[in-house]
């Protein structure tokens, strides 16, 4: 008689991977929430009136016909949505000569970055990250056995010294090119940092020279703190070969889960192929939700809602300057500011006695890849990773002024009480 494992062995990346420190803390609910870049302001009037709306149509509708958005889409997504969302990019962008048919919409950027990985690189490939990086992308790197290599940056973003020892040491060293960057060119995630125009034109005519292709994400490019015009890298991309470029509508409209990438046409067909062996379509009554905001709604709502982020930012700014120690970083825009403690702090440490006290953050070591190559701060050397203890990410995106002023000023007790 043969006997059956009862315990089937899962899948080697299973055991390998750790799960994602802000999935773990978002199940934290305490009194000050400094973790998660939850969206706080969300224009809910307005939405609520479009699904009424939406309601109200559907229930007049004939069963035999009529019924597209509770039906299946093409993988692409709602023709319109993606209409209305080139032509937004091409007039508050300058992103020139593209049209609906290079832009796809996805079930948030995150696919989006997944399906590009997946499209584009093979295991042993290498890819250029910032350090620290969005922690979103390691897993799916880590299952594809991408070799990373972190390059640091400055306040005017990538350090272009860093990205040329990368590309020194994976050609004479790994005898292999690195095949993409990806870049968060605006109040990136976690630093909050945003490029230069210089430092993007200087990156940009560095990675093309080098044929490497640059992912840029552009997540919290709405949410700005200004009236400046921040164009993004993919500006310079006129023919629409070198740069592919994620936005989302989570931080300018609603976590709705709708991505919107321009994809250069190399990739285009095989990215559309990919995300229709994962899902099929991304949901139509959604896609119909964001494109009735972007068509009626989006420019009069933004403002308010980038006045209410910049208060909540200015609140934490004041605060970690009149409570913290250490240096801080000072967004221009999105969701984040990045803190780095004195060097005897242990963030890990510090986040388990600040939980007892009803505040959470994250510990800035979660934003280093898992494995992977690192350029050191000389950009001379290419080492193996050094985690640092000290930083911590805190969000202000879904607190009020107020209650931010206050949750600093018990974390830097909680700090104090730490160093006694």
């Amino acid at each position: 008689m043969i006997e059956l494992e009862t315990n089937l062995k899962l899948a080697d990346w299973t055991y390998r991977i750790p799960e994602s420190e802000i999935r773990r803390l978002v199940r934290e609910r305490p009194k000050y929430y400094f973790a998660g870049g939850l969206p706080g302001n969300i224009p809910q009037n307005i939405m609520g009136t479009i699904l009424q709306d939406i309601v109200d149509e559907i229930r007049v509708l004939d069963n035999y016909g009529n019924l597209d958005l509770l039906n299946y889409s093409s993988s692409e997504g709602h023709e319109q949505l993606r209409d209305v969302l080139s032509q937004r990019l091409h007039r508050f962008d300058n992103i020139s000569g593209i049209d609906k048919s290079d832009l796809l919409i996805t079930q948030g950027a995150q696919q989006s970055i997944h399906l590009t990985f997946m499209s584009l690189l093979n295991r042993g490939d290498i890819i250029l990250i910032p350090s620290p990086c969005y922690l979103g992308i390691f897993g799916q790197l880590e299952m594809l056995d991408i070799t990373t290599i972190s390059i640091p940056t400055d306040k005017d973003g990538l350090i272009p010294e860093g990205i040329e020892k990368a590309l020194e040491f994976s050609t004479q060293i790994l005898k292999k090119k690195p095949k993409a960057i990806y870049l968060p060119s605006f109040a990136d995630n976690p630093t909050g940092i945003s490029h230069s125009w210089k430092r993007k034109k200087d990156l940009y005519d560095l990675l093309v020279a080098w044929n490497v292709l640059i992912i840029e994400d552009n997540a919290y490019r709405e949410i700005k703190f200004d009236d400046k015009k921040y164009y993004p890298i993919k500006s310079l991309d006129i023919d629409n070969e070198h740069v592919l470029y994620l936005r989302t509508t989570s931080k300018e409209a609603a976590v709705l889960r709708i991505g919107y990438t321009i994809m250069p046409e190399f990739i285009q067909s095989t990215i559309i192929k990919t995300k229709g062996f994962f899902d099929l379509c991304s949901s139509l009554l959604n896609q119909e939700i964001a494109y009735r905001y972007y068509r009626d709604h989006i420019e009069a709502t933004l403002p308010t809602l980038r006045m209410r982020y910049k208060t909540q930012a200015d609140a934490m700014k004041k605060a970690i300057d009149d409570y913290l120690p250490g240096s801080r970083t000072d967004p221009k825009g999105g969701f984040f500011i990045w803190q780095t403690l004195d060097t005897s702090m242990d963030a890990n440490k510090l986040l388990e006695s600040a939980l007892k006290s009803g505040i959470i953050f994250v510990p800035g070591d979660g934003f280093y890849p898992y494995n992977g190559l690192f350029v050191d701060d000389s950009y001379r050397m290419i080492t193996r990773r050094i985690p640092k203890k000290n930083e911590i990410r805190l969000s202000f995106s879904s607190m009020k002024p107020e209650e931010i002023t206050k949750g600093i000023e018990e974390l830097s007790l909680v700090i104090e009480s730490a160093t006694d």
